[in-house]
């Protein structure tokens, strides 16, 4: 499975999780099955973060990327989840993964510059932040990042942190929200299947592809927020 075809994944279950979100009673058999399929995007995309940093020419063009693409996109996010223009009480994903991304670039020159041990530190505080900021998925975003990229030599390793930190995040998530919604989370752990089949090739690609991907977020919350609007 290449690198395309997880992205093409991501986008697809995120709108079905998006689709679930939207339009399905909340605690109906529809949108427990929409929203458990969905939650495999959040790991599949930071997955892709982390491959992206281990496999870009210009980390500092992809970061600026990232964090284009989440300036862009916190109008239409807010407008999505709450109907507001601006909410500074909570920011979108990809903040999240910015600061991810930000983690891996101190972690990896701590470890080249300094100690192992130290090199942690840098995600630690993206972490932190992404916390401070309420960004979406936050910490935990932040940690998948981190887990994928430092496991990726290692699939057993890779998988028995990953089961420990969706069980960790799904633990937070019953607590604050409810039962349900921690076991829903669990479905995370889907994501494990189309990773562990990357076969490590990017697959074909295109600036249009590029750019359409990266753009797909911000204009399919618009899209689904004008629906329901008119609706």
């Amino acid at each position: 499975m290449t690198g395309v075809v997880l992205k093409l994944l991501a986008v697809i279950t995120m709108v079905i999780d998006h689709i679930g979100y939207t339009f399905m009673v909340y605690g109906s058999t529809e949108y427990i099955v929409l929203r458990c399929i969905g939650r495999m995007s959040m790991p599949l995309f930071c997955f892709l973060v982390a491959e992206g940093f281990a496999n870009t020419k210009n980390v500092t063009k992809y970061l600026q990327r990232l964090v284009l693409l989440a300036v862009l996109s916190e109008i239409p996010f807010d407008l999505f989840g709450t109907g507001h223009v601006f909410n500074w009480k909570t920011q979108n994903v990809f903040f999240t993964h910015c600061l991810g991304l930000l983690g891996l670039m101190g972690y990896e020159y701590l470890s080249v510059h300094w100690r192992k041990w130290v090199a942690v530190v840098p995600v630690i505080a993206c972490g932190v932040a992404a916390w401070l900021l309420n960004t979406d998925y936050g910490v935990f975003g932040v940690g998948f990042i981190f887990v994928f990229y430092v496991t990726q030599d290692d699939r057993l390793y890779r998988v028995l942190i990953t089961i420990l930190w969706v069980a960790m995040y799904a633990v937070t998530q019953a607590l604050s929200t409810n039962f349900i919604w921690g076991c829903i989370t669990l479905c995370e752990l889907l994501a494990l299947m189309p990773i562990l089949m990357y076969n490590n090739i990017k697959g074909y690609t295109s600036k249009l592809q590029q750019y359409s991907f990266y753009g797909f977020y911000p204009v399919h919350l618009l899209f689904l927020y004008l629906l329901v609007y008119v609706l």
